[in-house]
């Protein structure tokens, strides 16, 4: 007899994925997840239009090429953050600002011209700003990846690769 917890495990999608590898004859775990599995989505590219990152791929390039820089925390993009609802207050003062951040990812004019959006990283930003409120009368950073548009525009996946991803999901 199946459990009520193990039938919530066997519903879902991920071991649904790994079932249908299984019944395919691959390999389940990596083989039977999709290529791109973590997706930023940009409200605006400053025209109105949405931009979506491969977030795993953009990490995994920056980590390869690129230094990291302190930049200055601005507590407006913070308090954004925190009320548009991007970021999870009570994720960062349980989790987040508790571990050793990675740097964030930084894409210049990814919103538009002269504006800059944290691709990947929110929570640590955040965290790092609370940081620094708490430590009031000294300025500090926080650790960023910053990459120019000729560098992250090879990561924002086409309208088909996002349609062959949503179908992979379902």
């Amino acid at each position: 007899m199946i459990s009520d917890r193990n039938r919530r495990r066997l519903a879902n999608r991920s071991m649904k994925r790994q079932q249908a590898a299984i019944r395919a004859g691959r390999e389940p775990g990596l083989a039977a997840r999709p290529e791109v599995d973590e997706v930023f989505r940009l409200e605006d590219d400053g025209t109105g239009q949405p931009l979506y990152f491969d977030v795993r791929a953009l990490r995994a390039w920056t980590k390869a090429n690129l230094e990291t820089k302190s930049l200055a925390v601005e507590p407006g993009r913070a308090q954004r953050f925190i009320e548009s609802g991007q970021v999870d207050l009570d994720h960062v003062m349980a989790s987040t600002i508790r571990q050793q951040p990675d740097p964030v990812i930084l894409c210049r004019h990814a919103a538009g011209p002269g504006e800059d959006a944290i691709v990947d990283g929110a929570h640590r930003y955040v965290a790092a700003a609370i940081g620094i409120a708490m430590i009031s009368g000294r300025t500090a950073g926080y650790h960023a990846y910053v990459l120019e548009p000729e560098q992250w525009r090879p990561f924002v996946l086409s309208p088909d690769r996002l349609a062959e991803i949503a179908a992979a999901n379902r």
